[in-house]
């Protein structure tokens, strides 16, 4: 994909992430959460202060599936608010599976590896950065 037809499928999904409806916004979210690690995007491998910002704006969204994809997002990009975002769902009582696959797969884990070691690592993770 070209760069100008990248920097304007990027636009979009920004601009769908305000749309007034949730499974847009969740869509929108998602796409551009996940550009970050799926090689097979047509987006490619994508981190910037305006990707990392689209995201931190939909940590406050009313629909629940649309912040847990942008905290989730964050947390591939390393982003600090984001891992710790993470590590506090971890700490919950109710986890989506969405959040220990996030954690296993940014650290490197296997899906099923214990709650407890994904906690400990996404904890490194935050006091390295």
């Amino acid at each position: 994909m070209a760069n100008s037809q990248r920097a304007e499928a990027i636009s979009t999904l920004m601009e769908l992430m305000e749309d007034g409806s949730d499974e847009v916004r969740n869509w929108a979210t998602f796409e551009l959460g996940m550009a970050y690690v799926d090689d097979r995007s047509q987006l490619g491998t994508l981190d910037s202060s305006e990707i990392r910002d689209a995201l931190s704006k939909r940590l406050n969204d009313s629909f629940s599936e649309v912040r847990a994809e942008a905290i989730w997002g964050l947390a591939r990009r390393r982003d600090r608010t984001g891992l710790r975002l993470l590590l506090e769902l971890l700490d919950g009582e109710e986890r989506a599976n969405g959040d220990e696959m996030t954690a296993a797969e940014i650290l490197d884990r296997e899906y099923d590896a214990p709650v407890e070691d994904l906690r400990k690592g996404l904890q490194s993770l935050i006091d390295a950065t």
